[in-house]
């Protein structure tokens, strides 16, 4: 017995000591690369992340960004004793984010909702086999399909804005997130109706979403509610249920309706436009992917669909508003493609809209949605100056990258300009990384591009804005959103025609 219990202290014992020294090697590993300023005795940067404040949360994003860019682009700040890597140089970025593909478990915060879609899935196992059947659907020519659903949607949200033309500063916000939804919506599920109910079941969809939002940031910021069994017992979890209930159930009902009117009917809607779930009801059909599979699918493509889009879209308005000059050349643009014509913007019309795809791609790259991804590095990485350690936790800074001396000397500075100018533009192709970065970037890209520039073609033809984006306040609630002044106030251009 003395024997059994002297082992089992021997082996606790030389267990915790081959931990320490797996851990001490680990740490010198790490020595090399420089740690960032403000980092306290024992908690190390931890007492940033205490703070609750979803606005400071952004400035101390920013404040390491650039702190991490002046020491070469791969630094570290520490959470207690255990280091993260912070990654803001475009190349050792898009190196790490094509060796090391697995997420860390904060991704499945989300799980209750979206589960393993393209955006949270950890394994790599089943982000590669999802992504792999569901890039079909975002091709060319399927999204070409959508583009008078782009049109419509576009049309709509500028008569939705028409009472407030000469009226003052209004909050755009709710316009165009509304708007984003329904287009995403119709994108998804097709025309037919009853596929997706209108009015208060809307309404509740959102504010679900809203929700989940909210629960995932508090437990990110919350230490203890990393812990599944703490979380479980708080109210965070009461109200995560609740909405949970609500955006699956929408989701099911959306797909199950779908299904039935498809098999019904025997054939495709239109040969020109598909919606996205016709396709992934085929990958139920033939056995690719399963019906639980799909619906997280497609409450990540609905959540990611609309929000991300419409966020950027109106921090857009806002920077177009906000510079006169560049309003101006963008609609002398729209009148050299269009004239006074109000037609529907086709598929060649992108190509020759230059300088309004120059100011959007600078806005994203001052205001990416999503400033910061993460990765579990699985393997040594070598990047160009130092290697990151396997077992480390790399947060890939896209704020620093879109703003990293491979942008020169104004990197801060909002200048469309360089984008009409190669020689400007950095040499290395992860250096915009505002659709994230890697092979695990943004799926929708194409998708948001096109919506978003029919989406201003339509405004900005009909309106003249006004705003200030230095007032501008934006908050990390898993993608970076407006806390207060994203007010724009519109004059119509047809009553400046008349006057002259």
């Amino acid at each position: 017995m003395w024997l059994l219990l002297t082992l089992s202290a021997f082996s606790a014992i030389a267990f915790v000591l081959l931990r320490l020294l797996a851990y001490f090697r680990y740490v010198k590993k790490c020595s090399l690369i420089p740690t960032l300023g403000d980092s306290l005795p024992v908690i190390g940067h931890a007492h940033h992340l205490i703070i609750k404040d979803t606005v400071e949360i952004v400035d101390f994003i920013a404040g390491k960004c650039r702190e991490s860019n002046q020491v070469g682009g791969v630094s570290k700040i520490w959470i207690g004793p255990y280091p993260l890597m912070l990654i803001t140089d475009p190349d050792d970025a898009l190196t790490v984010a094509n060796t090391c593909y697995q997420k860390p478990y904060v991704y499945k915060f989300a799980d209750a909702w979206v589960g393993d879609g393209l955006a949270t899935a950890l394994l790599t196992t089943t982000w590669r086999k999802h992504r792999k059947l569901l890039n079909p659907s975002f091709s060319q020519q399927c999204l070409n399909g959508f583009l008078q659903i782009f049109n419509e949607q576009a049309a709509a949200l500028a008569r939705d804005l028409a009472p407030h033309a000469g009226g003052g500063p209004f909050d755009h916000n709710r316009y165009i997130m509304s708007n984003a939804f329904d287009g995403i919506c119709k994108t998804t599920f097709g025309k037919p109706d009853g596929i997706l109910d209108k009015g208060s079941s809307t309404e509740d969809y959102k504010k679900a979403v809203d929700t989940i939002v909210h629960v995932c940031m508090q437990r990110i910021l919350t230490l203890w509610m990393h812990f599944d069994v703490v979380f479980k017992f708080s109210k965070l979890r009461a109200e995560e249920e609740k909405a949970v209930k609500t955006l699956r159930g929408t989701s099911w009902d959306a797909l199950k309706k779908t299904q039935s009117a498809v098999g019904q009917e025997n054939k495709k809607l239109d040969d020109r436009f598909q919606p996205f779930i016709n396709s992934l009801i085929d990958l139920i059909a033939d056995g690719s992917m399963t019906e639980k599979e799909i619906q997280e699918e497609l409450d990540t493509l609905i959540f990611a669909g609309h929000d991300t889009s419409a966020t950027q879209l109106l921090y857009v308005l806002m920077a177009i508003g906000s510079y006169p000059d560049v309003q101006e050349k963008i609609y002398k643009e729209l009148q050299e493609v269009f004239g006074d014509s109000t037609r529907d913007v086709t598929k060649d019309d992108f190509r020759r809209l230059e300088y309004l795809e120059a100011v959007l791609k600078e806005v994203m790259r001052l205001y990416p949605i999503a400033p910061i991804i993460l990765r579990d590095i699985d393997q040594d990485v070598k990047c160009k100056n130092v290697t990151i350690p396997s077992g480390s936790t790399a947060f890939i800074g896209l704020w620093g990258v879109n703003r990293s001396g491979a942008w020169g000397a104004d990197a801060d500075q909002f200048d469309p300009g360089r984008w009409l100018e190669p020689a400007r533009l950095p040499a290395s192709p992860a250096a915009f990384a505002s659709f994230s970065i890697g092979k695990r970037g943004c799926i929708g890209k194409t998708y948001a591009m096109m919506s978003m520039k029919t989406t201003l073609v339509h405004l900005l033809r009909r309106y003249r804005l006004k705003a200030d984006i230095s007032k501008l306040q934006v908050q990390l609630v898993l993608m970076l959103k407006p806390v207060s002044g994203c007010e724009i106030s519109i004059e119509s251009r047809d009553a400046e025609k008349k006057c002259n």
